[in-house]
């Protein structure tokens, strides 16, 4: 089975970029133009009372050191992935069917693109502060050159913002108002943050020396800290601006890089819900819990998040800045609330707790007990189980081999590795040969990774929807790749009955005969769907879609299908067609509305069939876009559900059939 390349988003990452840099320019404008607070100050305060006449560490030389810390390891990591280390292994489905070079690039893109996401919002809930609080810088009062004289440097007075003007250049003077907290340490900090975690999730751990990537991460995080100490050294701010900004870069760095660039997810994790002060912290944490993974924009969640945040945060400065509460009073009002606000959600609300009561998919033992199969295993090990686990159930229901013969007869033996598929090596060293394990298996012919396919099977089973098993499967898995899979486990059923034909009935039991409509053909004409079963306990039916009614049409489907000396209940359409076999016990023509039963027989009713075609019809309901071409491929495929159930048994025959027609894929 092949896979055309997807089709790049790049008008997508375009738009979202300038959306991005957008919001991020849009704040700083909005907020300049409002301007900080004007605060005042104590003529005994030596903290504001410094010159400062250059940068350590200029804006430009600011900007340069930000992108090229994360592009730089970004783009080496990545070069060095595809061209030694797993040049065959994708990223994302984005990739699959490019070249190397364009792989490169769409990784490039991918981690270097969500490290502007953390750049952006650090930059965000800097100006916010800085624009909200108005603190003073060290050089304030040597940039200001107040109006007002103070009687002594080392008196206590205070010095109210209606007592003294500025003179000072009015742009230098409301920038020396913005000293909390630092930008530079924040965003120097967020940068390296986020550099220093993409190289320890990506950086593969088999190199020449495993000090290598320590070292780097530490030149990384230091030359951060280098940035944040110099406003201190060049009096631009105080330390405790700085180390708040290093705070705020560090803890961005790190959600965008758990929850937006999911940097430490396994590439074949599935989870029910994607994980991504008191009410702002709140419904922060409710949208990371419920907000759907897969929206338009993965930026939006993070976008709606920080605004939230922000807006708290800009009510909890408030306070400082109109003098009603001390600024250790607002750092523990926000603590408090954040803490509380987070013990709810967890403990009390249980955001984020596996929805197992209420699920679409609730956890299920599948099981199998027949002869030529046996396996006993939690869904949920599908899901957490390690690699070596996986496979031993794959090759309990024979999607992998369990051994395999090396070309010098020698015997292979199965090896685990840290990244990659299993493979088997000969155990003779001088020939030392490696096959991987899903080499001529399924898994060879398909994209889907070992465990996203044992996961989508399962899922198929319980007829769950497509986009329902998008959202299960999350971005590791195309819609194309979603559909092909798709349309085989109907090839898959369809195969089935022509390999195994239904017969229903037999002597003494009784089969009912009905039809429906399902749709109209282009031409006009009906599209009927004919159909018995067998009544009682017995799930046995058939149903075929025909192009009509006639004689000629039914007796050879009532031949094939029906047992002879079968007891028969159909309407008077199927009178002319059944009447003519000669080996059928008993025929009764039902000849009322559905549903109503026989004056003088009760029994002479056709009220099971009825149910079937209610079934099928709320299945051919649950999918999206049906087309008429379609639509006899369905009709076999609720028949196959009808047989099998939504079973554990059902789960493992539907493996047992991929594995025997793999080939045909």
């Amino acid at each position: 089975m092949s896979e055309l390349p997807l089709r790049l988003p790049i008008q997508k990452s375009l738009f979202e970029c300038f959306l991005l840099y957008s919001f991020g320019i849009t704040v700083e404008l909005l907020f300049r133009l409002i301007g900080p607070p004007k605060q005042g100050y104590f003529c005994n305060d030596v903290s504001i009372k410094f010159t400062s006449k250059y940068s350590i560490v200029n804006g430009f030389e600011l900007a340069a050191f930000v992108y090229c810390c994360s592009f730089f390891p970004i783009l080496f990591t990545e070069l060095y992935r595809l061209l030694k280390y797993d040049p065959e292994i994708c990223y994302s489905m984005a990739e699959r069917g490019y070249n190397k070079i364009t792989r490169l690039a769409i990784r490039i893109i991918v981690f270097f693109g969500y490290c502007q996401v953390a750049i952006v919002l650090t930059w965000g809930l800097t100006t916010v502060t800085k624009f909200s609080i108005g603190r003073p810088r060290p050089y304030f009062l040597w940039m200001c050159n107040s109006t007002y004289t103070c009687a002594s440097n080392y008196s206590s007075e205070y010095v109210s913002p209606d007592k003294y003007e500025c003179q000072g250049n009015p742009l230098f003077v409301q920038e020396a108002r913005l000293s909390f907290f630092s930008g530079h340490s924040s965003l120097s900090l967020a940068a390296a943050t986020y550099a220093v975690l993409y190289l320890q999730a990506r950086m593969p751990p088999k190199l020449f020396s495993r000090l290598l990537t320590p070292f780097i991460q530490f030149i990384l995080f230091a030359c951060g800290l280098f940035v944040a100490y110099s406003r201190v050294v060049d009096h631009n701010h105080h330390p405790t601006d700085v180390l708040c900004g290093v705070f705020v870069g560090i803890v961005v760095a790190c959600l965008v890089a758990k929850y937006v660039a999911r940097l430490f997810d396994p590439p074949t994790e599935v989870a029910l819900i994607k994980p991504t002060r008191l009410t702002a912290t709140y419904a922060v944490l409710y949208l990371q819990a419920r907000m759907p993974p897969k929206l338009f924009s993965r930026l939006l969640t993070p976008f709606i998040q920080f605004i939230l945040f922000a807006c708290g945060l800009f009510v909890a400065y408030s306070r400082v800045v109109d003098h009603n509460h001390h600024p250790t009073d607002v750092l523990c009002g926000v603590f408090v609330g954040i803490v509380v606000a987070c013990l709810v959600a967890k403990y009390v609300a249980r955001l984020f707790d596996p929805p197992t009561e209420v699920a679409l998919i609730k956890p299920t033992r599948l099981s199998s007990s027949s002869n030529e199969l046996e396996v006993d295993c939690e869904f949920y090990e599908l899901c957490s189980s390690d690699d070596k686990k996986l496979c031993e159930i794959l090759q309990k229901i024979g999607a992998l081999p369990t051994s395999r013969t090396c070309l010098c007869n020698k015997t292979m033996k199965l090896h685990y590795p840290e990244n990659g598929n299993p493979y088997f090596k000969c155990t003779d060293k001088a020939c030392s040969k490696e096959i991987s394990i899903i080499e001529n298996t399924v898994f060879q012919s398909t994209s889907l990774y070992m465990r996203e396919l044992l996961q989508f099977t399962y899922f198929w089973i319980y007829n769950t929807s497509y986009k329902r098993i998008k959202w299960e499967l999350g971005r590791y898995v195309s819609k194309e790749t979603l559909k092909i899979w798709l349309n085989l486990c109907r090839k898959i059923c369809s195969t089935h009955f022509k390999k195994y034909p239904i017969k229903i009935g037999g002597p003494d039991v009784i089969v009912e005969i009905g039809k429906t409509q399902l749709a109209k053909k282009e031409s006009g004409r009906k599209l009927w769907t004919i159909g018995g079963c067998e009544r009682g306990n017995s799930k046995k039916c058939f149903m075929v879609t025909v192009p009509d009614l006639r004689k000629k049409t039914l007796l050879p489907l009532f031949a094939k299908y029906i047992a002879d000396d079968s007891i028969i209940m159909s309407p008077y359409w199927a009178s002319a067609a059944l009447n003519s076999r000669r080996n059928i016990s008993h025929h009764f023509q039902v000849k009322y509305f559905e549903g109503l039963a026989h004056k003088s027989n009760p029994a002479i009713h056709s009220c099971s069939i009825n149910v079937k075609w209610r079934d099928l019809k709320y299945f051919l309901e649950s999918k999206s876009n049906l087309k008429e071409k379609n639509i006899p491929s369905y009709v076999l495929e609720h028949v196959w559900r009808q047989k099998f159930g939504e079973n554990g048994h059902g789960f493992f025959y539907l493996w047992k059939q991929i594995i025997e027609q793999h080939s045909t894929f």
